[in-house]
């Protein structure tokens, strides 16, 4: 009896049964998988043709087929497998092979692409279409070139910015970027900006039609960027905090203490300033000359876990805001394998050689790790205006020593006439002059007047030169020959006028190619000349 009844479900199998057998299993499985994926939220798609074959051998299956097969399967003397049993037992097997490569999948992910195409739009106002400037603080932090929106193209609406961000991966799951305005010039500022803030997160439900994540934004300028109409559905919208008094910050947790300084420091006056990517991209006709200054260390006590930087620069006590980043943003990319090698441009901003004829630059860098500072270094020195920084070997308090350094790049068509009140080799004569121009109010050509004081070069003579106060804030003291002979002629009928701020008849005074570079009496570095 046993044998008799494994004879019926066993039957006497035959190619056209298995045949029969896996496409009724395919069908069923389908079948199950659509009827889960649509309770699921997710419809299963497959394609066309594969829809189209299984409807005509379903439709043949079902109808005349069905006729034709069961004449077959009722020839005398041939004992026919359990069709029922085989197809639902090869249904099971499918499921569970399908189950299985699921689960294989969830414990064990693909990789995920390492880039995405970010697009976004940003509504200006006057339809302005600025250059702006783009930083990504996670999955790490990355500086790009400066970009401005591109004309419209067949899958996108209107003029849009686009930057191929650092996708997140398992490990790091958030993306965390920021734009704000480039900068192209240096202009006193009473505050830093507010930048468009992006806060992602890998969608659960990527897509399947593209290869490469793509995502697409639009903007509020000075607020948080959202999804467009048209996007994709790569990325769903993560938790932004835009407070930095709050505990959290868009690189990770902060202290209490650094959220309050940054509070502070927010609401500081100060300047807003070129990167020096813009810096370094200008054409000759656009720039009128920058310090490219450059810190380096071999070895740093304590940072082996740092993966990132924070920098903030004071030039003569007032903060620079790099393309009007808030302080918390502007963040650097560091490997502490490779040692310290940070670089940052300076235009001349109100420079008028204050300190005896230069200027103090004051940097704080924090080396953080995952975004949470793990040491904070502090270094400070002396510069002269348009001038070379004479290399110093700096020594923070924990010892580790910094080689600071800086290079003065010169436009293509410098400016090379000055007017000189007094060349003297007396400090502080030259310091009497300079008080006496700034305390009296003058204005030429609706500019502020003030003093410049220049430090000496290869020999110890000090200058005190007329500076004219730019609409910017910058100090200009350098002019082209028309300018420069302009200004002469004023200074010196101020000077016949009796006016107290003229002592002496000013004189030209044409800058020679020769004297560059820091001088070799280094007035502006650690050893400078006290008197």
């Amino acid at each position: 009896m046993t044998n008799g009844v494994s004879q019926r479900w066993w039957g006497s199998m035959e190619p056209i049964d298995s045949i029969i057998i896996l496409l009724i299993g395919c069908t069923l499985t389908l079948f199950v998988l659509w009827i889960a994926s649509h309770f699921g939220g997710t419809d299963l798609n497959l394609p066309s043709f594969i829809q189209g074959a299984y409807s005509n051998i379903w439709t043949y299956l079902t109808g005349a087929g069905g006729s034709t097969l069961l004449m077959v399967l009722k020839k005398p003397g041939m004992q026919r497998p359990n069709y029922l049993v085989w197809s639902f037992a090869v249904t099971f097997g499918l499921l569970v092979l399908a189950f299985g490569i699921a689960l294989t999948k969830h414990l064990f992910p693909q990789p995920v692409h390492p880039l995405a195409l970010l697009k976004f739009r940003v509504r200006f106002p006057n339809g302005e279409n600025p250059i702006l400037s783009f930083s990504q603080s996670q999955p790490r932090v990355t500086d790009f070139p400066p970009t401005v929106a591109v004309d419209n193209d067949e899958h996108y609406r209107g003029l849009h910015y686009f930057e191929n961000v650092v996708w997140p991966q398992p490990a790091t799951p958030l993306l965390v970027a920021t734009a704000t305005r480039a900068s192209l010039v240096s202009t006193q500022t009473d505050k830093p900006d507010r930048p468009m803030t992006f806060c992602i997160k890998q969608s659960p439900n990527p897509p399947t039609n593209t290869s490469e994540p793509e995502i697409h934004m639009q903007c509020v300028e000075g607020g948080q960027c959202g999804f467009d109409l048209d996007d994709y559905g790569w990325a769903v919208a993560a938790e932004c905090r835009e407070n930095a008094g709050q505990s959290h910050s868009f690189f990770g947790l902060m202290t209490e203490v650094r959220a309050q300084t940054t509070e502070e420091t927010v609401k500081k006056p100060g300047w807003r300033v070129p990167s020096l990517m813009t810096l370094r991209k200008m054409t000759d006709s656009e720039r009128v000359g920058f310090t490219e200054f450059t810190i380096k260390s071999d070895s740093i006590p304590g940072v082996q876990k740092a993966d990132s930087l924070r920098y903030e620069i004071f030039a003569n006590g007032l903060p620079l805001y790099v393309d009007g980043r808030p302080p918390e943003y502007m963040l650097a990319e560091f490997d502490a394998s490779k040692g310290l090698d940070f670089s940052f441009g300076m235009e001349n901003l109100s420079f008028s050689g204050a300190d005896k004829g230069c200027e103090d630059i004051f940097i704080q860098l924090e080396f953080l790790a995952g975004g949470l500072p793990i040491k904070e270094v502090q270094l400070a020195r002396r510069y002269g205006a348009l001038r070379d920084a004479t290399p110093e070997e700096i020594a923070s308090s924990d010892g580790a020593k910094f080689a600071w350094t800086g290079k003065y790049i010169k436009p293509l068509t410098e400016d090379r006439e000055e007017v000189f009140l007094v060349s003297t080799t007396d400090l502080y004569e030259a310091m009497r002059d300079k008080a006496s121009l700034d305390q009296v109010p003058l204005k030429y050509n609706g500019m502020d007047v003030v003093g410049v004081l220049r430090p000496p070069l290869d020999r110890p003579i000090y200058g005190v030169v007329i500076g004219l106060r730019q609409q910017s804030g910058q100090v200009k003291f350098t002019f082209d020959v028309a300018t420069a002979n302009k200004l002469l002629a004023w200074s010196r009928q101020m000077y016949l006028s009796k006016n107290r701020a003229f002592p002496r008849l000013p004189f030209p005074y044409a800058m020679k190619p020769n004297e560059s570079g820091a001088g070799k009496l280094s007035s502006c570095g650690t050893k400078a000349p006290q008197s």
